[in-house]
């Protein structure tokens, strides 16, 4: 099979589209979080349960994903998307794809198991073990989706957060406890990104700290090489007293710089190194595996409307698609989206941002907060519209289909309980803001075959 039989991107008249195997031109329109979980909380499990099928859980309370239970949830699940136009499952879905992957569009993410993304203990990306891991789950990835027609592509695990989440939002709640529980659970989840005084971002700390004979320290050494003609330079740098390469090879503890400017240099160069050998990595195997598909890297971090200039080219060798996260209304990032097609040339693809109102049994809601369920529809229809109005756009996944409310504890995910949609977890869908979201849907192919024109 050649890449023509499944799913592609074009440039049409210097508009973007995904293209089907067929020929049919399309926009990809999402929805994160379609997650059976956010049925099983202490205040809705009962329910669930009696209209489901008792089978909807184990025994000991996790989710049985073959059971007649999920299946017949599933079956709403899909009213709601053919009912709303929603036409994919995005990245942040917990349903086997095998779920849905003949009735939608989807993608496809591609994790590593026991591995941590925080920056303080990211693995070593350029260790052998680290290739061999990424290599395994590539395999295992792709050889289940190698042949799907509906998939749109491969992403992975996003690299330690260069920026730790939406700190704008957290930090604008009308309600000062729910922001601080918010933070504290950012940080336990992301890591807070906090530089050391002389700037060295903290995943190259980390690095720098690696023990002797390690291939990111070996990677560090080798930056230092290049900028400076002998070791005591190096060293004198970071204030140290060392004579040889050797000696700062074995350094775990880097005293703060007094070189600002040398400093942001190197570091600078080290996280181009990391997230270089990260993206090669990905590409190469996903390549190796499933030549067809389309890959869309991780999910860039695009809330504090700036991305790292070091960033453009790698994203331009190793992606089909610019996936991108941007929690706020359109008018404030249509700058860095213009900004990152300039310098790339890829569409893109928004793959989480959403608009929500705080419930009264939560203590955070994700997204863009609105004052009713009306105005977040109404802001839902103007973000697809404005954004459809850019010819390099694709689509857009908004996140997500259901909330959870307070009570609902999940070690590996805390936001759970924070998680906004259109519909709460009694299944009661927040009309006023879905008949705008179905308008908006069924336009959004119309709006962008028209010629760009100013946003509105």
């Amino acid at each position: 099979m050649t890449e023509e039989s499944f799913i592609r991107v074009e440039s049409k008249e210097g508009v973007w589209w995904l293209i089907e195997p067929e020929g049919r031109k399309f926009i990809t329109i999402g929805l994160n979080h379609v997650d059976p979980l956010l049925m099983t909380g202490p205040y809705n499990v009962e329910r669930t349960l009696n209209k489901y099928g008792q089978d909807f859980i184990n025994s000991d309370g996790t989710l049985n994903f073959n059971s007649q239970g999920i299946k017949r949830w599933y079956d709403q699940v899909k009213k709601d998307f053919d009912d709303w136009n929603f036409n994919t499952f995005g990245y942040h879905n917990t349903l086997p794809s095998k779920t849905y992957s003949k009735d939608y569009y989807y993608i496809q993410p591609i994790t590593l198991e026991n591995v941590s993304y925080h920056y303080e203990d990211f693995p070593d990306v350029f260790s052998n073990r680290f290739q061999k891991d990424v290599e395994n789950e590539v395999r295992q990835v792709c050889s289940l989706h190698k042949n799907e027609k509906n998939l749109i592509g491969y992403a992975f695990m996003d690299l330690p957060a260069f920026e730790a989440g939406n700190i704008e939002l957290a930090t604008t709640s009308a309600n000062s406890r729910a922001s601080r529980i918010f933070l504290k659970l950012l940080k336990q989840k992301q890591g807070f990104f906090k530089e050391s005084p002389d700037l060295i971002h903290p995943i190259v700390n980390a690095y720098r700290s690696l023990p002797l004979g390690s291939a990111g320290k070996k990677e560090w050494i080798r930056i230092l090489q290049t900028h400076y003609g002998d070791p005591e330079t190096a060293a004198n740098v970071y204030n140290l007293k060392l004579t040889s390469w050797k000696q700062l090879e074995e350094t775990t503890e880097w005293p703060v710089s007094n070189q600002i400017k040398n400093t942001i240099r190197d570091s600078t160069e080290m996280l181009t190194s990391i997230y270089n050998q990260y993206y090669f990595l990905h590409y190469t195997l996903i390549k190796k595996y499933d030549p067809n598909h389309m890959i869309l890297g991780d999910k860039l971090n695009g809330n504090k409307g700036i991305i790292d200039e070091f960033v453009f080219p790698i994203l331009k060798k190793y992606v089909d698609i610019i996936f991108i996260e941007s929690f706020s209304h359109f008018e404030k990032q249509v700058d860095l989206l213009k900004e990152i097609y300039e310098k790339t040339r890829k569409p893109i693809l928004i793959g989480d941002a959403s608009f929500s109102v705080l419930q009264s049994n939560q203590i955070y809601c994700r997204g863009i907060h609105c004052e009713s369920q009306e105005q977040v529809g109404k802001n839902y229809y103007s973000f697809m519209k404005n954004l459809m109005s850019l010819p390099f756009m694709i689509g857009w996944h908004h996140c997500g289909y259901i909330e959870g409310h307070e009570g609902l504890r999940v070690e590996n995910d805390p936001f759970c309980s924070m998680q906004c949609g259109f519909k709460d977890p009694f299944e009661n869908v927040h009309i006023d803001a879905i008949q705008y979201v179905k308008q908006a849907n069924s336009l959004a192919e119309f709006w962008h075959n028209q010629q760009p024109t100013l946003f509105t």
